[in-house]
């Protein structure tokens, strides 16, 4: 029997159950549907098919709908970011947060190592800083490389390959004889694990937006401090192994939080989608709004190119050199962190490594409190630059804080200089879209990569020189404000200033 289109009773049955389907993907379908009916029948009989596809909050815009040219906003931007940002917090992030775990264990340990490997393997300060310092210089020289190779060939593989070869050069670590072969293979894991933080960056851009990516790198940040958590009493166990089986606590310390990591590049691989538009667990409608927020390139810009415009932009050079200063200091006053406490408490090694953990619990929640702040506020530079500010008094009062309590308090306080990456990165990789993206955000965390290894070698350096720590740590604490002062030089783009930047970041040559 014929319908009537203006009974009501007709139009209400499809409605029965519309609290359980996805509006977002159900205004895709009526906009395909429409473009398709516009070609055959009249407005009239359009809309009548199309009525019982949209929820009633979009009717009075379903006009709309009928043969336009792109998909009507009848949802609004928020409501998509939610849903997609939502989305990501279960599929993506969680994958990525379980590689960086693993990613500071593995490139911290030697701190804790040190406590042993130190005296078996006749290392000094300035030694040890140095050859801890030349993982970053390792990171330093092939992130861009890195990124931009996982810009092109996709996350899932590139992330994975990364996680499985530094699990690999960790394991290896424990067979270190000396100085030549620490220096080696702290350079050889640098260069293992280049592009690990970028790539993750440039992966959550091309998902979620910078004001949801705040919160996102937040939560990458507190893992950070997760690890340490966990590190340091995981330390101090893997330590008192010493001597069983022939091995020193520091092997068995390597070999072990190697594993992890090659398990972890495994299941990324398996796992992670290289780019929205190979997740089958987006809808439509979302897949097409985020391909929607990159522009369209018919040709691809040579690698040349695309270098030179990050080069020539400042804004990368100078968020690049205020995270070198912080990188400089906090990886020291990190790596030397078990030294440090354990000169100003005289703690044995067991104890100075789980001691280690009260700090890191200090800087997790902060890094989630300042982050999730800055998405709520929409607000990035200041959530970087007083962060900073506090954290250097932590780090300058450092060689000053004698005893276990004053030593904890003021190490705890720097490690809210680490809140400051997740809004800082979030500035970032907000600065261009692209190849240009991947290409700025590895560039400015190579900058920083530099201030990790130089860190680390002065601060070794002037405690051989000065025979004290008050010195270095007053030093450390005085590059981390001068950072701070680069961040807040740099004035957040206007809506119009970004789009124009983004435009022209990603013109094909």
């Amino acid at each position: 029997m014929a319908q009537n289109p203006g009974d009501d009773s007709v139009r209400a049955e499809p409605e029965k159950d519309r609290s359980s389907v996805d509006p977002v993907n159900d205004y895709y379908v009526a906009w395909r549907l429409g473009r398709e009916l516009q070609a055959h029948e009249s407005p009239y009989v359009a809309s009548d098919v199309l009525l019982p596809f949209v929820p009633p909050g979009g009717r009075s815009n379903l006009c709309a709908i009928i043969g336009g040219s792109q998909m009507p906003a009848l949802v609004s931007n928020d409501d998509l970011t939610a849903s997609i940002a939502s989305k990501v917090r279960r599929r993506v992030l969680p994958l990525l947060m379980a590689g960086w775990f693993v990613a500071y264990i593995d490139r911290f340990n030697v701190s804790y190592a040190a406590l042993q490997m130190n005296k078996d393997l006749g290392l000094s300060p300035t030694i040890f800083g140095l050859g801890s310092g030349l993982f970053f210089l390792g990171y330093a020289l092939f992130e861009v490389p890195s990124n931009l190779i996982l810009s092109r060939v996709g996350a899932r593989r590139w992330l994975g390959r990364i996680m499985i070869t530094w699990g690999l050069v960790t394991a290896a670590t424990a067979w270190t004889q000396g100085p030549s072969s620490f220096a080696a293979l702290r350079l050889l894991l640098g260069i293992a694990e280049a592009g690990c933080f970028p790539g993750m960056a440039f992966c959550l851009s091309q998902w979620l937006t910078p004001r949801d990516r705040a919160a996102a790198l937040a939560a990458l940040g507190g893992i950070t401090m997760a690890s340490a958590i966990v590190g340091g009493p995981l330390a101090a166990a893997l330590l008192a192994l010493n001597g069983q089986g022939g091995l020193a606590g520091w092997q068995w310390l390597f070999l072990i939080e190697a594993v992890p990591a090659v398990l972890v590049g495994i299941a990324v691989w398996r796992y992670l989608p290289d780019s929205p538009e190979r997740a089958l667990w987006l809808t439509p409608a979302e897949r097409e709004w985020l391909a929607a927020r990159e522009p369209h390139i018919e040709t691809r810009p040579r690698i040349t190119d695309t270098l030179l415009v990050v080069v020539a932009n400042p804004r990368y050079w100078t968020w690049g050199t205020a995270f070198f200063c912080a990188t400089a200091a906090g990886s020291a006053t990190l790596l030397f962190r078990p030294t440090i406490l354990q000169a100003m408490t005289g703690l044995s090694a067991t104890l100075t490594a789980v001691f280690t953990a009260v700090p890191s619990v200090v800087g997790m929640v902060v890094i989630v409190v300042v982050g999730r702040r800055s998405t709520r506020m929409d607000e990035r530079r200041w959530h970087a630059v007083i962060p900073l500010l506090i954290g250097a008094v932590g780090v300058g009062a450092a060689g000053i804080a004698y005893g276990l309590f004053p030593a904890l308090a003021v190490a705890s306080l720097s490690t809210v200089a680490a809140a400051a990456q997740p809004p800082l990165f979030a500035a970032v990789s907000a600065e261009a879209k692209g190849e240009v993206n991947a290409a700025g955000i590895a560039f400015v965390n190579s900058i920083a990569s530099l201030g990790g290894f130089l860190g680390p070698y002065a601060m070794g350096a002037l405690m051989d020189w000065t025979g004290s720590l008050v010195v270095p740590c007053a030093v450390a604490g005085l590059v981390i404000v001068a950072g701070a002062c680069l961040i807040a030089a740099v004035r957040p783009r206007t809506a119009t200033s970004s789009s124009l930047a983004a435009g022209a970041a990603v013109s094909p040559a």
